[in-house]
């Protein structure tokens, strides 16, 4: 069971009851909180009143009107609206109005398909080049994160490490994406969503560069790479080193 639930106690620290919330939508990844209400005497006391004689639950009915059952009404509340909101705050609601925010959906996809995508051994790529098949070491790819682009649009963020030999100083990174079909990569002639096979940038340290290629000469770090994630698919990206490519 995907766990998605606030344990609340008393200072005794037993458990009085959870009280469940919404799951991430990426089965991957849970959350759990605990709650713990004031160890001041007026307030556990209102809390230890709120319980039935099962002590499973608080109550807020079984406190006479004042300070104590405002203390349990507001606790329980505030409770019920941090376990709702909590793997979708209310403030990102999908530009639509759509529950959730304006990346769950983007990211389940992402998520359950490259979960079983496997990352081939990167290094420079057969025929690239002109300074011959010697490779070059490269971390697997990835994915870290997706984030909004100046125009709200999903991008997926990569990165990679690169452990340069030092050996040509017209040394370049290029960044292929490609789109993942059911844990695989296919061609953008095979794909069923539109895809131009873009990369915004890429970057490491103090370089950048807008498309998918990065002079990085002799330097040694690690490369992100963001790319645009077309609607309802999940991308993926590899990078090959061509040599001589700033001369």
């Amino acid at each position: 069971m995907q766990a998605a639930h606030i344990a609340v106690m008393r200072p005794v620290e037993l458990v009085v009851k959870y009280i469940e919330g919404e799951a991430f939508p990426d089965h991957r990844f849970e959350w759990a909180g605990v709650f713990v209400c004031s160890d001041d005497d007026r307030v556990e006391q209102a809390f230890a009143s709120a319980e039935p004689p099962a002590h499973d639950d608080w109550i807020p009915d079984m406190l006479p009107k004042g300070h104590e059952k405002t203390f349990v009404n507001v606790a329980l509340r505030r409770l019920k609206e941090a376990a709702k909101t909590y793997a979708f705050p209310q403030g990102n609601e999908v530009v639509d109005g759509s529950r959730g925010p304006s990346l769950a959906h983007t990211a389940t996809i992402m998520g359950s398909m490259l979960e079983s995508a496997s990352s081939r051994g990167p290094g420079l790529a057969p025929g690239g080049g002109s300074g011959g098949g010697a490779r070059r070491p490269l971390s697997p790819v990835r994915f870290t994160r997706l984030e909004l682009d100046d125009g709200g649009n999903p991008e997926a963020v990569f990165e990679v490490d690169l452990l340069n030999d030092g050996a040509d100083s017209d040394l370049a990174l290029e960044a292929v994406p490609h789109l993942v079909m059911d844990g695989g990569a296919t061609g953008s002639g095979d794909a069923v969503v539109e895809f131009d096979e873009a990369v915004s940038s890429l970057s490491m340290q103090d370089l950048e560069a807008s498309g998918g290629s990065l002079v990085v000469g002799k330097r040694s770090g690690t490369v992100t790479c963001r790319v645009p994630v077309p609607e309802d698919a999940a991308v993926g990206v590899r990078f090959r080193l061509i040599s001589g490519a700033g001369s």
